[in-house]
């Protein structure tokens, strides 16, 4: 989807037009920072949260051209994922017997992280399964 600062300006009327080019400057070098209120409003404009932005710009640093229209999904995904999980992990340490938030590391992010994409590639792969087993059937039933 490609949105204009023309489109921007009148979803963001807060924010002239000047501001979103200094802070969207193609060139990143040429940026300004912007405040938490513009993001904000950026953001909503875009019909995204801040954690999609997030999730995005990290997404799309690392993935070619032909991959990024399908990065919206896995933005999502990681939104939605992510969303939450820091209280949610507090209360299982501390339902954890003989475990408190101190035990918990930085060093141990890795690791969980490994642990995080086994499960993802074994659910998904079985997904895919799934759905492979799902496409013959249909193609099997003449549909």
């Amino acid at each position: 989807m490609r949105v204009t600062f023309r489109v921007l300006e009148a979803s963001t009327p807060m924010m002239k037009r000047t501001r979103l080019h200094c802070i969207l400057h193609s060139d990143t070098a040429k940026r300004r920072p912007m405040r938490v209120d513009e993001a904000q409003a950026i953001c909503a404009a875009l019909g995204i949260t801040q954690s999609e932005a997030f999730f995005g710009t990290e997404l799309l640093g690392c993935m070619s051209g032909d991959d990024r229209e399908e990065a919206a999904g896995l933005t999502s995904f990681l939104a939605t994922m992510f969303g939450g999980l820091a209280p949610r992990l507090a209360n299982a340490v501390s339902a954890i017997g003989g475990l408190d938030l101190s035990d918990v590391k930085g060093e141990h992010g890795q690791q969980i992280q490994q642990l995080v994409c086994e499960t993802f590639e074994r659910g998904y792969a079985d997904l895919a399964e799934r759905k492979g087993l799902r496409l013959r059937k249909r193609e099997a039933d003449g549909l």
